[in-house]
């Protein structure tokens, strides 16, 4: 349970739902209390510090991701291609590699 300001919720949400609502909290201009299973309370008060945590919140969403892909890799499952990747990367970022 992930308890967000004076709201508790039983279904804590994702990381990209938690990145979202940090965002929202923080344009309230209140300070923003999380508690993870009801302890471990982390106070956030200050912009610097919601930056912090929205950064972690990226590192993590990465880290599932990796996880995931790691998971495939194990299960044997075929991955993208150097050449696909090197594509992609170009498509993506007008840059070439």
């Amino acid at each position: 349970m992930i308890d967000i300001d004076r709201k508790s919720d039983p279904y804590p949400p994702t990381m990209g739902e938690m990145a979202r609502l940090v965002l929202e909290l923080r344009t309230a201009g209140e300070p923003i209390t999380l508690a993870i299973s009801g302890r471990g309370k982390l106070l956030i008060e200050d912009d610097e510090s919601i930056q912090q945590l929205l950064e972690f919140v990226d590192q993590m969403e990465t880290v599932a991701v990796l996880r995931e892909r790691i998971a495939r890799v194990e299960r044997g499952e075929r991955g993208l291609s150097l050449e696909q990747v090197r594509e992609e990367f170009q498509r993506r970022y007008s840059y070439p590699i």
